[in-house]
């Protein structure tokens, strides 16, 4: 990704985090490799991915945001 790429990636998971800010199952917003896509990782498309902490329906967390798609996966952080 060129640095004008990651400009606008974070700009668009800023926005997801203010968009999706009062969710409480939203453990982690962040860009990165789709976890989709079956292609090599290096190779993947770059996405936002919202970290949900339970497996549910994420009605609210769009499809895509300023053209990057929009991932959610399950993960539950805690500080150790």
């Amino acid at each position: 990704m060129n640095p004008d790429q990651q400009k606008q990636a974070e700009t668009a998971r800023d926005e997801l985090a203010r968009f999706l800010e009062r969710d409480s199952n939203v453990s982690l917003i962040d860009i990165g490799f789709d976890p989709t896509s079956s292609q090599p990782l290096t190779e993947r498309p770059i996405v936002l991915r919202v970290h949900l902490r339970k497996a549910v329906t994420a009605s609210k967390v769009p499809a895509e945001l300023h053209g990057f798609p929009v991932r959610t996966m399950i993960g539950d952080y805690k500080l150790r």
